[in-house]
């Protein structure tokens, strides 16, 4: 069942922010360079959103295609986040104070 889109700025904030830190934690633990494994071993593949481990494939599986996102920024982009522009669109989250509550912000049309 796919989830709803994000449509509030404190989710949506949320969202960003555990993005941010899996970014930080690529960054920190950095990648396995594949062709200095030994022969046979595992192959990692990497999420194109936040750059963390997302699949291992045997190096003989040539059947299966490796996830190209790790599963939280695969529900991310499920509910509708553009890696391109870096947001969920139509989600306005500068409304969103230092303590993660929502300021001077009401939805229009209502």
């Amino acid at each position: 069942m796919a989830m709803p889109p994000v449509t509030r700025p404190q989710e949506a904030r949320e969202y960003l922010d555990a993005l941010q830190q899996r970014k930080w934690q690529a960054e920190l633990f950095g990648r396995v360079d594949n062709s200095r494994l030994t022969a046979g071993s595992p192959m990692r593949y990497y999420c194109e959103v936040c750059g963390l481990q997302s699949d291992v494939l045997a190096e003989s599986d040539f059947v299966t295609r490796p996830k190209k996102q790790c599963a939280a920024c695969k529900e991310m982009l499920d509910r509708g986040y553009s890696p391109s522009l870096g947001k969920f669109p139509g989600v306005d989250t500068s409304v969103i104070d230092t303590h993660g509550e929502t300021v001077g912000h009401r939805r229009l049309g209502r």
